[in-house]
């Protein structure tokens, strides 16, 4: 009985990792948004295709001012003249914070075409993706409503966060996978 639980819930999850109805503008790209979003649904069909990339050599970055692109991670997908298609967008690495303390993190997000993909908060709040001096493996997932024909270029982007600006944080990430999903 568990067993075939767990085929059930593996197989919708497979067709698409969030179902639900669009929050009021939220279904199509272009949309007038809504003030303040902070739920969002999203529905899709089956996988049409998948890209990745995976990077097994660690990577410091030190505190700068903004975001700094993840080397190695920009992914160009592509929607066919007259289709509308969304994406499943997962980011996992090990991460590292050398020199944290309790109120320090590093941030990611996801971009698509320059613009961040959900989840994000309207205030422009990032993930934390990790927050201590410690070897973790970390993993987020995010979502575009579906979009219209054209090219849509992937991103990653990270920076770290000094609650007590002291300048010393190193941010670390190593054997990061990048894998998009493209659904019907």
């Amino acid at each position: 009985m568990t067993f075939r639980t767990s085929l059930t819930v593996g197989a919708i999850l497979a067709g698409f990792c969030i179902v639900g109805q669009p929050a009021q503008g939220a279904g199509q790209e272009g949309a007038a948004p809504a003030s303040a979003k902070t739920l969002f649904g999203f529905a899709g069909g089956a996988v049409k295709r998948f890209a990745a990339r995976v990077q097994d050599a660690p990577l410091q970055i030190g505190e700068t001012a903004g975001f700094n692109l993840l080397p190695g991670s920009p992914i160009t997908m592509s929607i066919p003249g007259g289709q509308i298609d969304g994406f499943v967008v997962t980011f996992s690495a090990e991460c590292r914070l050398f020199g944290a303390s309790p109120d320090d993190w590093v941030q990611v997000e996801v971009r698509r075409n320059g613009v961040p993909v959900e989840p994000h908060t309207p205030a422009g709040d990032t993930m934390a993706f990790c927050g201590d001096d410690n070897w973790n493996m970390n993993s987020a997932t995010f979502v575009t409503p579906r979009l219209r024909a054209g090219n849509h270029t992937f991103t990653v982007h990270w920076r770290l966060v000094d609650s007590a600006p002291a300048g010393v944080l190193r941010g670390w990430f190593d054997d990061w996978t990048f894998h998009i999903s493209h659904h019907e």
